[in-house]
């Protein structure tokens, strides 16, 4: 049998359709005629390949089961074959899972209008054999058949049809990972019948003249699915209908040649359902569409045109439906439209973008389509992507935009938008998108951007609009939207308003707002202007400033203030302004100022100047460095023009640098520094004329390297409180008004050079609890100084120098304590003084220097209560003076209070002497210590000694003196009052005065001798000063020069000689308050010349054995004298002299009671003119004399209350030793008895006589 040759070189003897099922009832019937027409054949002719038809046998849909074929044999290369015919299986499906199979021509759906047969190519190759012209793979013979490729290859060398009659329906779908190869120039075709070509995925590899003819292409038609075909030079596509992205994702690439097009003849249609995207890639050749094209109808359809053409008949649609979106982008090529009056509608129901950004758009006879967009929806975008004039486009110069005023104008892909005249209105204006950057320079006109104002928009694109003039209106403004982006706003004229509610803020890029001459408005109720880089004054000009008032808040990353001019950032009302970076005045010969008012607020990470000056003023609100807390500035100020008391702080963390700073300048201010570092120039505190300036440091640092000057103008006040932290300065010097210092904590530094200070007040403790130390190279010079005022306060100056030319006030508030401690250096001062509270005044060393009189008033005067060399302080003038509560002499080393004038005011203790070793002495040679109420010690029981030496005509007032250790000395006419005298021993000598008992301290003053004891006052001892003082005298020796008792009105003094003697050089006197001296024991000798004595009364024997001997000189008695009292025995010797009362009712009473005993004898003179009651004996004794008279003459009555005994009485009249008794005379007028020396009614009992 001879071989089987190709049907490629021999006609077939069967046509297609003659020979089928349908002439053979059984499978097995044909299998017997085709092996009785081989047997047949002869020698030379040709045994013509076998027809397999699909029967289905197997029960299975595999294609390489054979008893799914006739004959059982699977199709071979050679073979044709059937899948569903009019008896065989029909409604067939067929699957090829893997493997290479391969057939001549393929019919599915053949001789049966009715059948429905599918070929699934799931993998391996399915390979279209050609035997003969017109072997192809047809879908759809003449019923409905359909080939899915859905993974493997489908080799084509003869064609692929899509239903051939008319009868029939066609269907090709690739998806998954199937490939259809045409690369052998093959195509996909359609006959008469409905066909359909679907791309759901794979892909299809074209060769040389490749086509895809069918009434509808899809691609991209099954829901979720993503598919893309690709044309070279050689291929086309012809279609009733082009779909792309039907259900799902559809991509087609066009760049063929001339020639070679893709024709529509009805409708191009992107994105037909919700959820689906179609996208056209024109790259050369063209698009010729003999009907609409829709670009986004239910889902989003995209023309992108690089070259080529697109023709179309109709309208152009971008977005048809309300959830399509259609975008057209012209980059090059032309659009064409072949007839005249169509319409690009650039969002019809749903979003329309029409990027023009090259090409071209024609219509016949040099007219334009209209491009319309949406009025209600703004849903329509124009993107000019070349450089165009504004007014030109508004006007319909490119081609008519009707409703563009209610759409999106973008301005990218690097075009430049220029306005030089006209107005205009635009819903929402994009300078600068994804595609590229764009500029807009705004020259004159006016433009209103109704919707929202975009500048730089897209990833790594920029945008700017260049204000120069006009006026532009936008409702809101946003830059720099995409990451990478960036958006500039440059005001250089002209004004910029954004309207309410409206905003200027920044995306996810970079923006820069420049405010450069031209105005920026925000109506909005908060005014928001947030952005990357905020430069205030850019380029060269004369100098600008702008002012950010109620309502704005401004935000930016950098700011930059007076870059390429000078110029001023105001904010004021309640603006808000936050940035990371301020930097003022950039470049040499700038200088940026940012000026702080009303309630506003500043915050940022640092402000510093560039390389020219830059200047902060605080006016109002509040500035708060954030991040790196950094101030660097050429001039801060507070309070600097304008503002109701602003103020600032200075936080823990903050590092302020300025050359010079101002607090209170134009306007009261205060300045407040918690922490951190404030390093400056100049500081001035307090400038004009009735503004005051207030810097308070409560922590951290500040240092002035050129100093403070506080108060710069008469009528200004400048005040520096230092509360904590450390301030340094070589100089802080008061100008022409008032300054003040609180010196309340923290270090006060001097320099190397020294710290000059001067200063009308200043505070040591003025407010919070202070203390400091004046060393080396202070010189300090105030007014008046305040060393504990409102809080306890300590200074100690050990060096250089101070001068006060008023006081300095210790402790004036009564809480507080405030102490002064001279240990070095000079102080000069008007006067020291104290207040309510704790005031001490230490002196150790150094010169304390008075103006005048020194004047001192403390609570504590110490002097030498530090260890060192001898100390001496010195009272010298008449209007000197010192008060102190305390006085502390050589209480640390030795030292002398020296007083030879002026007062020295005691208000506790004065002690002398302090620690073993060391000596306090206090020398008073005139002047007066008054200390009513204290106690002065002499030496201390810590061991250090004391010593008082008083001289002159000096005064000493205390309470009590106690000689701990030590000595006291008195010359001269120095008087010591005390009420009390302790550790003096039993023989204390007094040089000059002693006083006892005053008002002051215990309020009188007891003293007592006894036996062996001795008191010697070589000059005066009064009794009883301004108070009462008793004396007793029970033994021993009392040696005075004079006594004075009682000396003061109101005063009283009482002596009482009960044992010892009594020693007095000159006189006994009595002053203007009462003197009681009673004379009990012991004797009162004169020894200076005849006695002296005025007392208020005399009491010789007052309860006990009392002798009283005058001899001569004179005794007064203002009220009585009295001579045995209280069962005492009395006897007043008399030998000359008299006894004076200068009062009448002055009296002489001898035995005041029956218990007592009492004589008074001798002679001498009696000039009282009271009565004289006479109980007991008078004796007169001439001592051998005649002429020795006891004259009793001149009282007035002489009477006796008690009297003699029936017998043997004892008391009465007596005269011896040629004595004579002169007695008052008894004038006789009447006949009857009369009584001489008895009184006048005689004594009915008295029978004895009275006169012996």
């Amino acid at each position: 049998m001879p071989d089987v040759i190709s049907r490629k070189s021999v006609a077939p003897v069967l046509r297609p359709g003659t020979f089928c099922e349908g002439s053979v009832v059984r499978k097995r019937h044909r299998r017997k005629m085709l092996l009785a027409l081989a047997s047949a054949l002869t020698v030379g002719q040709v045994a013509f390949a076998a027809d397999r038809h699909w029967d289905g046998g197997a029960g299975t849909t595999n294609w390489f089961d054979a008893d799914n074929w006739t004959n059982n044999q699977v199709p071979q290369s050679d073979d044709d074959a059937t899948i569903g015919c009019d008896i065989h299986a029909r409604n067939a499906t067929v699957d090829i899972w893997s493997g290479d199979a391969g057939c001549g021509e393929l019919r599915l759906a053949d001789l049966e209008p009715t059948n429905v047969d599918v070929l699934r190519i799931r993998g391996g190759t399915l390979t279209n054999y050609t035997h003969s012209t017109g072997d192809q793979h047809i879908a759809g013979y003449e019923g409905t058949g359909t080939i899915e490729l859905m993974g493997g290859t489908h080799k084509i060398y003869g064609g692929v049809l899509l239903g051939y009659k008319s009868t029939a329906s066609g269907t090709y779908r690739i998806s998954g990972t199937g490939y259809l190869d045409l690369t052998y120039g093959t195509s996909v075709t359609r006959g008469s019948g409905a066909s359909t070509f679907v791309m759901d995925g794979g892909s299809v590899g074209f060769g040389t003249g490749s086509r895809i003819e069918a009434n509808d292409v899809y691609i991209g038609m099954a829901t979720g699915s993503n598919a893309s075909l690709s044309l070279g030079t050689t291929n086309r596509i012809v279609a009733n209908y082009l779909y792309l992205g039907f259900n799902g994702t559809g991509t087609l690439t066009q760049n063929t040649g001339s020639g070679y097009d893709v024709t529509v003849a009805t409708q191009l249609r992107l994105g037909e359902n919700t959820g689906s995207r179609g996208t056209y890639n024109l790259a050369g050749g063209k698009l010729s569409v003999t009907g609409h094209q829709f670009l986004g109808l239910y889902g989003d359809g995209i023309v992108y045109q690089t070259a080529g053409t697109n023709e179309l008949s109709q309208n152009l649609w971008l977005g048809y439906y309300g959830s399509g979106g259609g975008v057209y982008r012209l980059h090059g090529g032309n659009l064409n439209f072949t007839a005249t009056g169509k319409y690009i509608y650039v969002g019809y129901g749903g979003t329309g973008r029409f990027e023009w950004y090259g090409g071209t758009i024609t219509a016949p006879g040099g007219t334009k389509p209209t491009m319309q967009f949406p009025t209600a929806t703004h849903a329509g975008t124009l993107a000019m992507g070349w450089s165009f004039d504004v007014a030109t486009l508004a006007a319909g110069g490119y081609l008519p935009v009707p409703g563009l005023d209610q759409s999106t104008l973008e301005i990218t892909n690097g075009a430049t938008a220029t306005q030089n005249s006209g107005d205009w209105s635009i819903y929402q204006l994009q300078i600068g998108a994804a595609d590229g950057n764009g500029i807009y320079n705004f020259n004159a006109g006016t433009g209103n951007v109704t919707y929202k104002l975009w500048i730089g928009r897209g990833t790594g694109r920029t945008g700017t609009l260049n204000m120069q003039g006009g006026t532009a209106t936008v409702a809101t403004c946003r830059m720099a939207d995409d990451a990478n982006s960036t958006g500039i706003l440059n005001l250089a004229s002209g004004s910029f308003t954004v309207g309410s509610p409206g905003s200027i803020t920044t995306g996810s890029g970079t923006s820069h707002l420049y405010l450069d001459g031209g105005s920026l408005s925000l109506q909005a109720t908060t005014k928001t202007v947030a952005v990357s880089n905020l430069t205030v004054g850019l380029t060269a000009g004369s100098p600008v400033s702008y002012e950010f008032g109620t309502g704005y808040a401004i935000s930016s990353t950098t700011q930059y203030v007076g870059f390429g001019r000078n110029a001023t950032l105001i904010l004021s009302g309640n603006a808000t302004d936050t940035t990371s970076s301020m930097v003022l005045g950039s470049t040499a010969g700038t200088a940026g100022t940012i000026k702080l008012r009303g309630s506003s607020s500043l915050s940022a990470s640092s402000i510093a100047n560039g390389s020219g000056t830059g200047h902060v003023y605080i006016d109002g609100g509040s500035l708060t460095l954030t991040g790196g807390k950094s101030l660097n500035v050429t001039t801060l100020a507070v309070g600097m023009e304008t503002g109701a008391n602003p103020s600032w702080t200075i936080a823990d963390g903050y590092n302020v640098t300025a050359g010079s700073e101002y607090v209170g300048n134009a306007v009261s201010a205060s300045l407040l520094q918690t922490g951190g570092t404030n390093i400056v120039g100049s500081l001035t505190i307090g400038g004009l004329s009735g503004v005051s300036g207030t810097f308070t440091i409560t922590g951290g640092s500040t240092g002035a390297t050129s100093g403070i000057t506080l108060a710069t103008n008469a009528g200004s006040i400048g005040t520096l409180k230092l509360r904590g932290g450390t301030l340094a300065a070589p100089v802080i010097a008061q100008g022409s008004g008032m300054a003040n210092i609180y010196l309340d904590g923290g270090a006060l530094n001097a320099p190397a050079g020294g710290l000059r200070i001067t200063t009308t007040n200043l505070y040591v403790g003025g407010e919070l609890t202070g203390n400091y130390t004046f060393g080396p190279g202070y010189n300090v010079t105030t007014d008046v100084e305040y060393i504990g005022y409102g809080a306890s306060g300590w200074l100690i100056q050990t060096a250089g120098s101070q001068h006060t030319a008023g006081a300095i006030n210790l402790a004036y508030a009564g809480n507080v304590t405030g102490t002064l401690a001279l240990n070095g250096g000079s102080l000069t001062v008007g006067a020291i003084t104290s207040g309510e509270g704790t005031s001490t005044l230490s002196i150790n060393d150094g010169t304390l220097t008075f103006l005048g009189a020194k004047s001192i008033a403390v609570k504590n005067f110490n002097l030498g209560d530090a260890v060192g060399s001898d100390v001496l302080f010195e009272l010298n003038d008449v209007a000197d003076s010192l008060s102190a509560v305390n006085q502390n002499i050589g209480s640390m080393r030795n030292a002398t209070l020296r007083q030879s004038a002026g007062f020295n005011y005691l208000g506790t203790a004065l002690n002398l002497g302090g620690k073993t070793g060391t000596s306090g002495a206090y020398e008073i040679s005139g002047g007066q210590l008054s200390g009513p109420h204290a106690q002065l010690n002499i030496g201390s029981p810590m061991g250090g000694m004391g010593r008082l030496h008083m001289s002159g005509n000096s005064l000493a007032i205390v309470d009590v003196v106690t000689l701990h250790k030590g000595t006291f000395e008195q010359t001269d006419q120095a008087t010591l009052c005390v009420n009390r005298l302790e550790g003096f021993g039993d023989h204390p000598v007094f040089g000059a005065n002693l006083t006892l008992g005053h008002l002051g301290g215990a309020g009188s003053a007891s003293y007592s001798v006894g036996t062996g004891q001795s008191l010697n006052v070589s000059r005066t001892l009064t009794l009883g000063y301004t108070a009462s003082a008793a004396f007793t005298q029970t033994g021993g020796e009392v040696t005075v020069g004079d006594m004075v008792m009682g000396e003061r009105l109101g005063a009283s003094a009482s002596y009482v000689l009960d044992g010892g003697n009594l020693f007095v050089n000159g006189a006994i006197r009595r002053g203007a308050g009462s003197a009681q001296l009673t004379v009990n024991s012991g004797d009162i000798q004169f020894t200076g010349g005849a006695p002296e004595i005025s007392v208020t009364t005399l009491s010789v024997g007052r309860g006990a054995s009392g002798k009283f001997t005058q001899t001569g000189g004179l005794v007064e008695v203002e009220r009585k004298l009295a001579v045995g009292q209280l069962g005492g025995d009395g006897r007043y010797d008399i030998v000359g002299g008299v006894v004076r009362a200068p009062g009448p009712a002055a009296s002489l009473i001898v035995r005041e009671d029956s218990s007592s005993s009492a004589t008074v004898e001798g002679y001498g003179i009696f000039e009282v003119p009271g009565t004289l009651t006479n109980n007991g004996r008078i004796v007169a004794n001439g001592y051998g004399f005649d002429g020795n008279v006891l004259d009793l003459s001149r009282f007035s009555a002489v009477i006796n209350t008690i009297n003699n005994p029936f017998e043997n009485g004892t008391n009465g009249w007596f005269a011896v030793n040629h004595g004579k008794l002169l007695l008052p005379p008894l004038k006789v007028t009447n006949p009857g008895r009369y009584y001489w020396g008895e009184s006048p009614s005689g004594g009915k009992d008295d029978a004895d006589i009275d006169l012996v």
